[in-house]
């Protein structure tokens, strides 16, 4: 859920609010489901499990729109390369 709460404020600045719903509707649908099947079965854990796959689902549709959108690859996304890393801590050092 946090990939879709940062990823979701960059979408919704763009204008894609349309994509935004549908990847958190489709997550609520997913739990939905997940839910009348688990919780029967496992209560609690089944409840908790459920909302751990439609979370799973949400962040990994929204990445991988987010990506396409952007042109960026999923490891460009989620593992920051050296020079990366050389910026953001020189912008630190500047900052103490």
């Amino acid at each position: 859920m946090a990939l879709f709460k940062l990823l979701g404020v960059v979408l919704v600045s763009q204008g894609k609010r349309g994509m935004h719903f549908i990847t958190l509707a489709i997550s609520a649908a997913v739990n939905i489901v997940l839910n009348i099947f688990a919780i029967p079965h496992w209560g609690m854990y089944g409840a908790a499990w459920a909302s751990v796959a439609s979370y799973t689902v949400c962040g990994t549709v929204l990445t991988a729109y987010f990506c396409k959108l952007f042109d960026f690859r999923i490891t460009e996304l989620l593992i920051p390369s050296p020079q990366a890393l050389k910026s953001i801590l020189s912008k630190v050092k500047k900052k103490s």
